[in-house]
């Protein structure tokens, strides 16, 4: 981009006026990227633990999610629920997934003009600890999109 810029000139008591022309460029369009929230539970005598890192995903308007359940889990399959599907700001989305970044769940291809906001969703798994009942584990973090 090209502009004109009027440039006010002082030598020796004498005063002008001249003009100059700049080139600027725009800044560079920000790369999208995949966060990455990894997820871990286990349930050794009932008694569940578990770890979401990070807690609150924030975003920036165009960015994708990865949630990866951790290779040492004590679950075999992740699922991600929007609270609220009708306003997920995602049109594309693997909400189910396994163990391990390939088999990760997803959520990819961002619509439009969603900075500013906060959307709640869980994620559940069904924990086992060798042969007992297997536990329902719901985990209720956070995704924010920056303005």
């Amino acid at each position: 981009m090209r502009r004109n810029i009027a440039v006010l000139v002082g030598v020796g008591g004498l005063t002008g006026l001249g003009f100059a022309e700049m080139t600027t460029t725009a800044d560079a369009p920000r790369e999208a990227a995949t966060v990455q929230v990894n997820v871990n539970v286990t349930c050794p005598g009932g008694a569940v633990q578990m770890s979401v890192d990070p807690w609150i995903v924030e975003l920036e308007q165009g960015d994708d999610i990865d949630w990866i359940l951790s290779g040492d889990a004590q679950s075999s399959s992740i699922e991600i629920t929007p609270k609220t599907p009708g306003q997920w700001p995602f049109a594309d989305a693997s909400h189910a997934g396994g163990r391990g970044v390939a088999n990760a769940a997803s959520a990819r291809n961002m619509r439009a003009n969603q900075g500013g906001r906060r959307y709640q969703y869980n994620i559940t798994l069904q924990c086992q600890d060798g042969d007992s009942d297997p536990l329902t584990v719901v985990i209720d973090p956070d995704i924010i999109i920056t303005p």
